[in-house]
């Protein structure tokens, strides 16, 4: 395996299914009543991770969205430890960077469409 593909085997498929599973939950759990443009403005909206709870214009929230919203600024930053220092742990890292990056936006969009 070349070094660059080593260095994104772990980033690459973290992104994709999380991209996945926020496309999972904007076709799954958003209201019945929401088209196709609704629900792909949805998923785009999780896509952008702990940056929608800025666009919904930053106020408070319940403790779990905060929470989970801090975790996904957190998890910007350790999504490049593999990609910097390929090991088994920074792997780990990585990987639980980027589901709490998309956690955050999919917990804030929940937030959003069903109430806090």
């Amino acid at each position: 395996m070349t070094p660059t593909l080593r260095r994104l085997s772990v980033l690459v498929p973290s992104l994709v299914l999380g991209a996945a599973w926020a496309g999972l939950n904007a076709l799954g759990s958003m209201p019945a009543g929401w088209g196709v443009a609704d629900r792909l403005w949805a998923w785009a909206y999780m896509l952008t991770g702990p940056v929608f709870h800025i666009i919904l214009g930053g106020g408070p929230v319940p403790d779990v969205v905060g929470l989970t919203v801090a975790l996904g600024w957190l998890g910007l930053p350790a999504m490049a430890a593999h990609p910097l220092r390929p090991s088994v742990t920074t792997g780990i890292l990585t990987a639980l960077g980027a589901f709490f990056w998309f956690a955050s936006g999919i917990v804030t969009m929940i937030m959003a469409v069903w109430g806090a």
